[in-house]
């Protein structure tokens, strides 16, 4: 880990619309601004300079390489790239829409309370009948085995095959068909009476009927798959982790939230409306200490921003809440991870997605965040000293080959070429930890 406090540490930015840019905040929270390349919009030249556009007073600022900028300096960069982000999010959002699938996809959709209900009573209707009357039963629901899903590159992000490949019945499956059902009458009493629960006290309630609560959170998965809907249409929510604080206000069942003073709970979809933010840009954190320390230092009121963090790896809750503000809001989401196998498959859950979830990945993925971050290759080329990092472990080790066998991985050049240097760059990890000593 490294051993710097904050304003010390290095951060690693790639602008959405020009990704071979790149800004290092450095001591004293100063900003310099590396260099442009040739993927820089036409308000910039091709060749390593840069130019800061001020819409306001239609003037512009050049600077070379290596020249330190104050955060005001900084901000307008910020703004231009928040702006130019804003004009194309609409339209790349379309394209992907629009992408054509060699595969089927099963996308389930975002129901009503009344809709989901009509679905149950439609199946569990005859299909207790059949029980009362000691009658065999027999359904089938989506699989969601690996052989149905898949990562699709061009929409960045897993998906699952459309499929009807599971059949449950009162013979070979009948202790599973028998949970599935009553799992299903207790999200109907849910409905019913307009009450919401979580995984943990769901599995409490149907604990002897399984092996443990990954078992029950599966169940609970293929009943969204079976009804085409979201899992917290069902009215069942991840216990609350996630954090926000910054620009930024929502009303949540009537009660108006401002989150410019201190970092709320961030709160399921159901009932969030009125999104307003002044915010350039979002910031997701991995690690909760990092996430407390620039709330101390104020970063956002230094920087108009959001900042979010989901203390590691991200829950259901937290993934939907950064979608629908990414889409809101139109403007560029990064994320500050560790430099580690751990830190890179949390920033591909946020991305991408996971394989567990491919049936809502639509509204649980950010495929345009960008990294932000130290970067393995950054060891030899700022030499960064040995003593700053940790030795990988030997489950470090088989996280890092583990990863480079996953799909999106593979697909993603900078994520494979970042994985591959972690391998090879003596086995150093870096962390954003910057009370690390």
């Amino acid at each position: 880990m490294l051993k710097k406090s904050l304003s010390d540490c290095f951060f690693f930015a790639t602008t959405p619309a020009a990704p071979d840019v790149e800004v290092r905040l450095v001591e004293g929270m100063r900003v310099k601004f590396i260099a442009t390349k040739t993927q820089a919009p036409n308000e910039f030249e091709r060749r390593e300079d840069f130019r800061v556009f001020n819409s306001t007073t239609r003037s512009e600022k050049r600077g070379f390489y290596g020249q330190t900028m104050s955060f005001a300096t900084a901000n307008n960069i910020i703004g231009f790239y928040s702006q130019w982000y804003q004009s194309r999010f609409e339209e790349d959002i379309l394209k992907k829409q629009a992408i054509p699938s060699s595969r089927d996809i099963l996308q389930v959709k975002d129901l009503s309370s009344t809709d989901v209900l009509d679905k149950l009573t439609d199946f569990l209707g005859p299909t207790i009948e059949k029980m009362e009357n000691s009658q065999p039963i027999s359904f089938t629901i989506p699989s969601r085995g690996k052989k149905y899903q898949f990562y699709d590159s061009a929409r960045n992000r897993y998906l699952l095959e459309n499929n009807m490949a599971t059949k449950l019945s009162s013979g070979g499956t009948s202790v599973r068909a028998a949970n599935t059902v009553f799992v299903m009458m207790i999200i109907y009493e849910l409905l019913r009476n307009g009450k919401r629960t979580t995984l943990r006290a769901i599995y409490y309630k149907v604990a002897p009927m399984f092996k443990n609560q990954k078992e029950c959170d599966s169940t609970i998965d293929d009943i969204a798959c079976f009804l085409l809907c979201r899992r917290e249409n069902l009215n069942i929510v991840a216990a609350d982790k996630g954090e926000v604080v910054g620009n930024l206000s929502y009303t949540v069942e009537g009660d108006r939230i401002e989150c410019l003073k201190r970092s709320q709970v961030i709160p399921d979809s159901k009932g969030l409306a009125g999104i307003q933010s002044k915010a350039r840009f979002i910031l997701v954190i991995e690690k909760h200490s990092t996430f407390f320390e620039l709330c101390e230092h104020q970063f956002f009121d230094k920087m108009p921003c959001i900042l979010i963090t989901a203390r590691g790896y991200p829950d259901v809750t937290t993934r939907r809440f950064l979608n629908i503000l990414s889409v809101e809001l139109k403007i560029p989401v990064f994320g500050l991870f560790d430099s580690d196998p751990f830190g890179f498959h949390i920033f591909s859950v946020y991305k991408c997605g996971s394989e567990n979830m491919s049936y809502d990945s639509a509204n649980l993925t950010t495929p345009d965040m960008k990294w932000l971050g130290i970067l393995p290759s950054d060891i030899g080329k700022y030499n960064i000293p040995r003593f700053c990092g940790i030795n990988m472990t030997e489950y470090d080790i088989l996280s890092c080959h583990r990863m480079l066998r996953e799909k999106n991985i593979v697909s993603d050049h900078d994520s494979l070429k970042c994985l591959q240097r972690i391998m090879v760059t003596d086995n150093i990890l870096l962390s954003q930890h910057p009370m690390a000593t």
